[in-house]
C-alpha cells in the first residue's frame, strides 16, 4: 500500500492538476511527494499525490522509476545517534 508514503524525486516529473485538470506541470528532481492514493490495479495507471500543497495526479510508473522513498523516522533517529558516538574516543 502507497497511501501515505513520502517519496524525493529522483528526476523531474510531469504530473496533472487534479483540481482543474487543465494541462501537465513539471515537479523538478529533489522534491518531495507525498502519496494520497494509488492505482487500483484495475487497470488505472495514475497515482494522486500532495506536493507543495497541491493535489496532483501523476503516472505510476514516475514512481518507480524515478523516486527514492523516504523512510519513517525511526531510520532518522538512528542516524542521529549514531553521529553522537565518537570512534576515536577512548574507552576508560
Amino acid at each position: 500500500m502507497l497511501r501515505n508514503k513520502r517519496f524525493e524525486l529522483t528526476k523531474p516529473t510531469l504530473a496533472l492538476d487534479a483540481v482543474v485538470r487543465q494541462g501537465w506541470i513539471t515537479i523538478p528532481a529533489g522534491e518531495i511527494i507525498r502519496i494520497l492514493a494509488g492505482p487500483n490495479g484495475e487497470g488505472n495507471e495514475m497515482i494522486d499525490i500532495l506536493w507543495n500543497g497541491r493535489m496532483l495526479t501523476m503516472f505510476a510508473i514516475d514512481l518507480t522509476a524515478g523516486c527514492n522513498e523516504i523512510r519513517s523516522g525511526s531510520t532518522a533517529a538512528g542516524r542521529s545517534s549514531v553521529a553522537l558516538d565518537d570512534p576515536t574516543r577512548k574507552q576508560r
